[in-house]
């Protein structure tokens, strides 16, 4: 138990350490920047999804409402327990498909699943962080109408490092326990190194 405690902070520090040199944030402040040019049309789409939807949230309390009275609360708090566990997994597999299929490399799915568990805890420990921390200040007077668009630039923002994290650790995960990353044949390796300029 002992080792095993040893060999997840030393993934956890090798992870840290490799995430600073990546310079996550200037990523994730990228990341933030660029999302606010295409929130638009995603805006868009999702208000046209969600009419075919018409009161989803009325639908959902209506179906708890019948849960109470065909099974209990007892029974209707098992099923959101249940729902919070489907949320939790599907997110869980959309990072571990992201981390599999997105980068140019062959990569075993256990190494896949590691990442994923964990950016996913981090996720979801953020969301609920972040929902604290608009639930208790004020944005809106902070900032005005321009609230709502700093809100949204501090959710991608968290979620964009985040996200970094979770791939530095499935990386790091893969060199620590000799899981091979090979890359794909026409994979390109680079590096990112700054060149000091001379006057």
């Amino acid at each position: 138990m002992k080792e095993r405690i040893q060999k997840i902070i030393q993934l956890l520090t090798l992870s840290a350490t490799k995430f600073r040199k990546d310079d996550p944030l200037r990523l994730a402040g990228t990341t933030a920047y660029f999302t606010v040019f295409a929130m638009a049309p995603i805006i868009i789409i999702i208000v046209s999804l969600s009419g075919l939807l018409l009161g989803e949230e009325a639908i959902q309390q209506k179906v708890f409402e019948e849960l109470n009275a065909l099974i209990g609360i007892q029974g209707t708090d098992y099923i959101k327990k249940l729902v919070v566990i489907v949320s939790f997994t599907i997110i869980m597999l959309i990072f571990a498909m992201i981390y599999k299929l997105l980068p140019d490399v062959i990569i075993k799915w256990k190494v896949t699943w590691i990442g994923a568990l964990i950016t996913t805890i981090l996720f979801v420990a953020g969301k609920y962080l972040i929902g604290l921390l608009l639930g208790n200040t004020d944005i809106g007077i902070m900032f005005g109408a321009a609230g709502s668009l700093v809100i949204i630039l501090i959710w991608v923002f968290y979620s964009s490092l985040i996200f970094f994290f979770g791939a530095e650790i499935t990386q790091q995960y893969a060199e620590l326990y000799s899981k091979s990353i090979q890359p794909k044949k026409y994979a390109v390796k680079f590096e990112i190194t700054e060149i000091e300029q001379e006057n």
